[in-house]
């Protein structure tokens, strides 16, 4: 009776034909050795790598690793580790800026306070001064502002928008001063308050928060374009999308200009 319940299969990891007796349990391995190995291939890694993703796999490996470090061994490599990560936090530790030794854990700049007295002293400093590190260059030193130097400043800036919106306003004004014509200083949220935020090509509203770079951002059209004589100036200047500014080029619109007092 029991013969005609085995039912005999070959392994696909050792290509060894095995019987067993058939349950609800679906057996595909001759050995769970053969299992593990199988499971450690390329083909089997995703569905390996989802349940180790998995709550289920994430419960089962916390709990094979309290098991591990309460038994002897674990406890030894636990240790080790945490000496480890002493040594390497020793060895990446960054020098006293007065005597050039390991600062010790606490610290930031300084081993001890005598040696941030006399840093003061050396630099004829108030005993309330704390050296600081530079925004832009990390240099550490003592300066009231962010930056350590003006040109850390100017570099810190020219990332800025403002400072991007202020340089394209003076290259608008240095082509209408090489053209010879009517030059005056305009801003873009003036134009667009005149114009009711709407662009004079498409007659649809624009964005006034949408970036610089965004093909529907707020752009200054000039009605008579500087190339072509016209004036930078309120009574010459227009909102309009970026899109269609650059889609109208370099040509005039046949529109009587508008004084606006």
């Amino acid at each position: 009776m029991l013969m005609n319940t085995l039912k005999t299969l070959t392994c696909p990891q050792c290509q060894q034909q095995f019987e067993f007796i058939p349950t609800n349990n679906r057996r595909k391995y001759c050995s769970n050795k053969c299992k593990r190995q199988a499971n450690q291939l390329p083909e089997h890694a995703p569905s390996r790598q989802r349940y180790l993703t998995s709550l289920k796999g994430q419960m089962t490996k916390k709990r094979k690793a309290d098991k591990y470090y309460e038994s002897e061994k674990g406890k030894a490599l636990k240790a080790s580790n945490s000496l480890k990560r002493k040594l390497e936090i020793r060895q990446n530790r960054k020098p006293c800026l007065t005597c050039m030794k390991p600062i010790p854990l606490g610290r930031q700049m300084f081993c001890s306070n005598d040696c941030q007295t006399f840093n003061q002293k050396l630099f004829n400093l108030p005993k309330t001064a704390m050296a600081r590190k530079c925004s832009e260059c990390h240099n550490i030193g003592y300066f009231r502002q962010r930056y350590c130097s003006p040109k850390c400043q100017l570099k810190a800036q020219r990332r800025t928008e403002t400072y991007k919106s202020n340089k394209r306003a003076e290259s608008r004004r240095r082509r209408a001063r090489k053209r010879n014509v009517h030059n005056e200083t305009v801003y873009l949220e003036v134009i667009a308050k005149r114009d009711k935020y709407k662009c004079h090509i498409c007659r649809k509203r624009v964005n006034m928060n949408l970036d610089v770079k965004d093909m529907y951002s707020p752009t200054m059209d000039h009605l008579i374009p500087i190339s072509l004589g016209g004036d930078h100036s309120y009574a010459n200047i227009r909102l309009a999308h970026r899109t269609c500014n650059s889609r109208k080029g370099n040509r005039a619109i046949n529109e009587q200009l508008l004084l606006f007092g």
